[in-house]
């Protein structure tokens, strides 16, 4: 009600000014996709619901052509009680190029440290008005989930935040105060069990950015702090000093610090490095981005240059992590990623890329047992050609890759080792008729400590278009044979139609088979089936 009243007080002024142009009042634009699915299954459970239909609507509808109003919805039939809801509803009201109304549901972020790229069914603003940089955001971060024993799902509770945004700047030059605070609301669920518990959150930050001498030097950076009270059942522990009306402080709460420094330093367009660090104390907690673990330092350097007029691209890249960052575990694990890639390209019609990996991580444990010392090397060479002949446009390339893992601690180093080679071929051809044919080769040997896995398959697919390219069809088969304790093998069928249905969008149906076979284990077929409609107006 609140953001109809708020869209009818921007209209109503609209609407007056409009009366002296000759632009039109409401120009509306968007999409919607309609799918619904069937799917069966013999000699197994079911994998994928049957008879699920989805609904994607997006729109944009522009007043005076002053302001945007997208909205967008998401609406299934598969609705369960220990899922997510994934209904979504959301408007985004933009006034000229300055103000962003948000309202329903929609992706919001302050910063990398505080909150990030998540959902948010609520309301909030974005401001970018000359060096005012604003942002607000208020509601569910998260929906509840319901208990459920049965299907063991431990379950989790709504979880209500705001966050705010206040600097100066641009994009590329700025400098901002970043807020996010965020509980648990207890009553959103019914019972529930350890480990589960109720939690509270804030994160409070400085991100900034700016380039140096004309953008051949930049730098990006944030430095924030953390409460994370990890269940807010326990007593209150007030420290002197800190304000109440800030946060509850509470005996499960602790603080701490997090932060992070880019450098990017391109002298020319042909070379370019960058050098990132981060640090994470043991106990910075942001329960608006997942991805952040704590307990870690990590180093990343990355050189890349362009060669023989951009024929030859290199890049690589390399880093290490630590944790135990303030001495607070008995071990210390260390962790080294490395990684180059090389891509020639001889000429218009032959070219290479050949890239190779390491990856090890180390532990001092005292403990022959518990001590860790694992590397992993990863290396693939592909060989590319395209030419024309056989009356069509030609397409091939080769890929071969070799994969080893080897496992140093004294005692378990015997089974834990492993090593995989694989070769992989694939050529198509195309006319100008529409007629398409492709077809790949795959093989596979990877040895283990406990025994091997080979894998050979061959698949195939062709494509016409029919009615003046109106309507799309493809067929495609591929056959695996593959083999561990057991013999088995696997046959995937796949037909496709999309018709355009000239001005009122297009029609798809799509069509899989899959029939598994094995001396050993459950043998089983699958049917899924895929209708859909899509219209861009």
């Amino acid at each position: 009600m609140k953001t109809a009243i708020l869209i009818f007080l921007f209209i109503v002024p609209l609407i007056s000014v409009h009366s002296q142009s000759s632009t039109p009042l409401i120009n509306l634009n968007g999409s919607i996709n309609l799918s619904t699915s069937y799917y069966s299954a013999s000699g197994i459970d079911k994998r994928y619901p049957n008879g699920l239909s989805t609904a994607i609507i997006s729109t944009n509808i522009r007043l005076a052509d002053e302001v945007d109003i997208p909205l967008s919805a998401y609406i299934s039939t598969d609705q369960t009680t220990f899922q997510q809801s994934i209904n979504r509803v959301g408007i985004n009201p933009k006034i000229g190029n300055w103000l962003t109304l948000h309202g329903g549901y929609y992706n919001a972020k302050l910063s990398d440290l505080t909150y990030g790229e998540t959902g948010v069914m609520g309301g909030g603003f974005d401001v970018r008005y000359k060096l005012l940089r604003a942002s607000f955001f208020y509601g569910n971060v998260r929906d509840a989930i319901q208990p459920d024993a049965a299907n063991n799902i431990l379950g989790g509770f709504r979880r209500e935040g705001f966050g705010f945004k206040l600097g100066l700047g641009s994009e590329e030059a700025h400098v901002d105060f970043n807020m996010y605070k965020a509980k648990d609301i207890v009553a959103s669920i019914g019972d529930y069990n350890y480990p589960l518990a109720p939690t509270e959150n804030m994160v409070m930050s400085y991100d900034f950015a700016f380039p140096l001498f004309n953008d051949k030097f930049k730098v990006n950076g944030e430095i924030g702090g953390s409460a994370y009270t990890s269940d807010t059942r326990f007593e209150e522990h007030p420290v002197e000093g800190f304000p109440d009306w800030l946060y509850n402080i509470k005996y499960s709460t602790r603080f701490d610090f997090g932060t992070f420094l880019n450098l990017s330093y391109i002298p020319k367009p042909e070379y370019s490095f960058s050098l990132k660090g981060r640090w994470y104390g043991p106990g910075f907690v942001t329960t608006g981005i997942t991805e952040i673990q704590g307990d870690a330092l990590e180093v990343e350097f990355a050189p890349n240059v362009r060669l023989m007029n951009n024929k030859l691209i290199l890049r690589s890249s390399f880093g290490v992590r630590y944790n135990n960052v303030r001495d607070t575990r008995a071990a210390t694990t260390s962790r080294f990623i490395g990684s180059m890639n090389a891509t020639y390209q001889y000429n218009q019609n032959a070219g290479i890329d050949v890239s190779f990996m390491n990856y090890s991580i180390r532990s001092n444990a005292i403990s022959d047992t518990a001590r860790i010392n694992n590397v992993l090397n990863y290396f693939t060479v592909t060989p590319r050609f395209n030419f024309q002949g056989l009356g069509g446009f030609n397409n091939l390339f080769f890929t071969y890759s070799f994969q080893k893992f080897d496992d140093n601690n004294i005692i378990f180093a015997y089974n834990n080792k492993s090593s995989s080679h694989s070769a992989t071929a694939v050529w198509s051809l195309a006319f100008i008729s529409s007629l398409n044919f492709s077809t790949s080769v795959n093989y596979q040997n990877s040895e283990f400590s406990t025994g091997n896995f080979k894998l050979t398959s061959l698949g195939v697919s062709t494509g016409y278009a029919f009615f003046n390219r109106k309507l799309n069809t493809s067929l495609g088969a591929n056959y695996s044979l593959f083999s561990s304790i057991a013999d088995n093998n696997q046959l995937n069928l796949r037909l496709s139609f999309a018709y355009t249905i000239e001005k009122y969008g297009s029609v798809s149906l799509y069509i899989l088979r899959n029939e598994f076979n094995s001396d050993l284990n459950t043998n089983y077929k699958e049917t899924q089936a895929v209708l859909q409609y899509y219209y861009n107006f």
